[in-house]
This record gives structure tokens, sequence and C-alpha cells, in this order.
């Protein structure tokens, strides 16, 4: 993790995660008999994957964990929700240099996946994010 401030800072975590995701799939076919809870476990860290990819694919910001970009800015758990839509240390997510401009993901409806909730947390916080009348004028 790189510091930028007190209340941002990056995670590699999301740097690479095509690779990640084709990784986390490739448990799915083993050879070994996994118990469906397994499956379950392994569809959960997917899902996450996923969501990431498909920023990156379309050049897009948005939450992938509860004060997380998919670029990998990370807030404080102290700031606002719309922090993350203000912040100016966003960054591309193929040459991490910093974006001045990032375009943002709109409503997300169900792209993260638990099992046994009907909608994921994050998802409904970023949905509450962008439908905020402050996202409006960002």
């Amino acid at each position: 993790m790189s510091k930028t401030s007190e209340t941002f800072w990056y995670t590699n975590k999301y740097v690479d995660s095509q690779a990640i995701l084709a990784t986390i799939l490739a448990e799915h076919h083993t050879g070994r008999n996994l118990s469906v809870y397994a499956h379950f476990g392994i569809d959960q860290r997917a899902s996450e994957f996923k969501a990431a990819v498909a920023d990156q694919t379309e050049h897009l910001h948005s939450l992938i964990d509860a004060h997380t970009c998919s670029c990998g800015l990370v807030t404080t758990f102290d700031l606002s929700p719309i922090a993350i839509l203000l912040s100016p240390h966003h960054r591309t997510h193929d040459t991490l240099a910093p974006e001045p401009k990032p375009v943002f993901r709109g409503l997300v409806g169900k792209r993260l996946w638990v099992m046994g909730i009907e909608k994921h947390p994050v998802d409904m916080k970023w949905d509450a994010i962008i439908s905020s009348k402050e996202a409006k004028h960002v």
C-alpha cells in the first residue's frame, strides 16, 4: 500500500484482476470433488474480481469493497460515502497514472455475490452514493 494522504491511499489488490480471476475460476476445475459450499466460496471470491475486471475493461470506477474503488483507491472509514466520488486521487486501471476526470459506473443493482444475502452491502452502498443528490453534481 502506498500512502497518498491521511484519508486516501492505494491498494494493489486489483492491479492484475484478470489473472487473479482466472486463478480463482480454475479452482472449479481442479479435478477434486469440492463441496457445494466450497463452490459458493469460489463464486463469492470471483464476483469481486469479475466486478473489477468489468470496471477495468469499461474504464469505469465504482466501489468494489466497502471503501475501495476499482482503481485501488481506498478511503478511510470516517469519511462520508460521497468522498470516493470527490477524491482527486483516482488513477487509471491500466497504467496507474493519475486520472483527473474519472468516469463512474452508474447503478449496479446486484453484481457482487454473497451466499444468503439478496443484495451485497457494497452494491447497496454504491447505488445509494450514485442516487444521492450530491452525486448529481459530480
